[in-house]
């Protein structure tokens, strides 16, 4: 069994993707298996790649708010599902809670808090 967690990134903004894959790919524990734009585009590749940790955002165009990690986790509950807010708020973190989701953090947390 290996050690390295197995992670696929879910946001809408491409850059912020490709951020994302950049710092947790540095990472020697860490393997980015796939980045999606959309929610539709996130299950295939959920299904396909069956990663151990999913980073979902919120604003995705094909599910408003926490609908796509509801859903995530409704399909794939085994997957550690890590909710990343454009911009934090108490309602969406409670929202989050509700979800299932395993974290909630926003775009702005710091990369060593990320991979930690």
């Amino acid at each position: 069994m290996s050690d390295t967690i197995r992670v696929l990134i879910v946001e809408r903004e491409p850059l912020f993707r490709r951020g994302l894959a950049g710092c947790l790919g540095a990472e020697q524990s860490m393997q980015v298996v796939g980045s999606a734009s959309s929610a539709d585009e996130g299950y295939r590749l959920a299904d396909e790649h069956l990663p151990d940790v999913l980073l979902v955002g919120t604003t995705l165009p094909d599910a408003p708010g926490l609908a796509a990690a509801t859903e995530f986790r409704r399909r794939y509950p085994s997957i550690a599902t890590i909710v990343m807010a454009a911009q934090e708020s108490d309602d969406e973190l409670f929202a989050a809670i509700r979800a299932g989701a395993s974290a909630y953090c926003g775009q702005d947390i710091d990369e060593q808090k990320l991979v930690g």
